[in-house]
This record gives C-alpha cells, structure tokens and sequence, in this order.
C-alpha cells in the first residue's frame, strides 16, 4: 500500500474563526509575504497532536490550504513545517470552497490513501466525485468555531488504523 497522506487546512481547522478567541486558543499574528499581517487562534499542541497521528500511521503530513507558500508561516506556531500542495485559483468562488480546494488535492494525491482536514462542508462530496476509482480516504469535517479537537484526530486514527487492517471502518 501507498504511503497514506494527512492533508491539513489552516482557516477554520488551525485556525477557528470566530473574533472571540475560544477558550484554550493563544492568539497571535502572522505576517505574509506579501508583508500584511494576519490575526490567528491557535492551540500550540495541534502540531503534536498531528505529528503523532502521522508518526503511528507511517503517513505523510501535507498542507493543503489557501494560504499557499504562507502555509509554513502559520506552521512555526504549531511546530509544522510541511509541504504545500499547489492550490490553483482558477475559478475561484466563495461558496464552494471545499469543492474548489479538492479539484487541486484530489488529483495531487496520485490515487494515495489520503485523510483531509477541513472545514468546508462540501469537500466530502467533492471529494469522492474527484478521488479515483477505489481510493481509499477520509475527509474529516472540523468546526470552524472551535477548530481541531482530539475527535477530528480519533476519527482519523480509526481511518488510518482501518488502512493497516485491510478496512476503513
């Protein structure tokens, strides 16, 4: 079997989005680039959380995100420096983002066994129109108000365990 991969997104999933910080959250900045400065929630303990999902599953840590060469950036509050699948801009309209992200990270996979963290509601269903016949994934949908939980990653390790096991029960 492929080398499954663990796709991560920033907004909504790093980084929840609501103006009052939930609680557990540090708040920081981020500059970009292009030198504006971003404001972002994040728990330090994400970057652990996933490297250690990644680390028992023998997978592959990827960004998969809009914030594009910015992505590491936000990484250094987490401690996660990762590859950054490219996200074309073709196209692009707020109400479909999940679908417009997964035209981009489906095709990158290569058929790979993949779990994908977003907050987009519709980037399962994106996700399995897009995915090649008998790809093997799961697209775990975060709260954008409270971001990543121990439950996201619960969910992902049965997804992850199921591949070593020959099921994705």
């Amino acid at each position: 079997m492929n080398r499954p991969l663990i796709i991560v997104d920033i907004d909504g999933v790093l980084n929840p989005w609501p103006y009052q910080r939930p609680a557990g959250l540090l708040a920081g900045r981020v500059r970009w680039t292009d030198r504006r400065q971003v404001r972002v929630n994040y728990n330090p303990a994400h970057g652990r959380m996933l490297t250690g999902l990644a680390e028992r599953h023998d997978a592959e840590l990827v960004w998969g995100t809009m914030w594009q060469a910015d992505a590491n950036r936000f990484g250094r509050l987490v401690g996660l420096q990762l590859p950054v699948i490219p996200i074309s801009r073709t196209g692009l309209r707020s109400y479909d983002m999940g679908e417009y992200k997964a035209r981009s990270i489906v095709p990158w996979t290569g058929g790979r066994p993949f779990v994908w963290f977003d907050d987009e509601a519709d980037a399962a269903e994106a996700a399995t129109r897009l995915a090649e016949p008998g790809q093997l994934f799961r697209v775990v949908t975060v709260d954008d108000g409270t971001g990543l939980t121990e439950a996201d990653v619960a969910e992902a390790d049965r997804f992850l365990s199921g591949l070593r096991a020959g099921s994705t029960a």
